[in-house]
């Protein structure tokens, strides 16, 4: 059976859009929108301390994370056509039984926790695999990944692909023979 690995945080689940409704909530005076976080320092894209962050986090985790749009009827596709369908996040221990909570809606294979994303594809060697961060995009290729696909997220827009990744604005442009 074909694998397929899914990063899950900004690609099955929306943490985005619950994190920018916080911080709106929280500092209705700041214009606070997606596009802000133009890295993975949410510390210096809203100028919140790392407190802050971490109380965000707890309070977003708290309650069931959105599926990022068109996650849930791309696993479907992928489950659909006999792909096995494996997460492999980097959430810390700390949030993992919030995100087991949120992906039993996707009816994965496997969930995998790490740390060293690069080891776990090289011992799964999925056929494919989606992230939404570029380092880990190079981590699947270094592993020997052959179809490694960035899912376009406001942090990786000024991102220039000069390796042979295949950015995709969405799931729906994610193909496979």
């Amino acid at each position: 059976m074909r694998t397929f690995a899914v990063d899950v945080d900004s690609v099955l689940l929306d943490i985005t859009g619950p994190m920018v409704r916080h911080f709106q909530s929280r500092y209705p005076e700041h214009e606070v929108y997606r596009e802000m976080v133009q890295h993975w320092s949410i510390e210096t894209s809203y100028g919140v301390s790392k407190e802050e962050v971490d109380e965000m986090w707890g309070h977003i985790f708290a309650e069931p994370s959105p599926s990022e749009e068109g996650a849930e009827e791309f696993i479907h596709r992928l489950k659909g056509d006999g792909w096995r369908v494996v997460a492999v996040t980097a959430r810390i221990p700390k949030f993992q039984p919030a995100l087991i909570r949120d992906v039993k809606r996707f009816a994965l294979d496997d969930l995998i926790f790490t740390h060293d994303k690069e080891t776990e594809l090289r011992k799964l060697a999925p056929e494919g695999f989606i992230d939404d961060k570029i380092q880990h995009c190079h981590e699947a290729a270094r592993a020997g990944v052959p179809r490694v696909f960035l899912l376009d997220q406001p942090w990786n827009y000024s991102m220039d692909l000069h390796v042979p990744y295949e950015r995709v604005l969405s799931h729906y442009e994610v193909r496979l023979g």
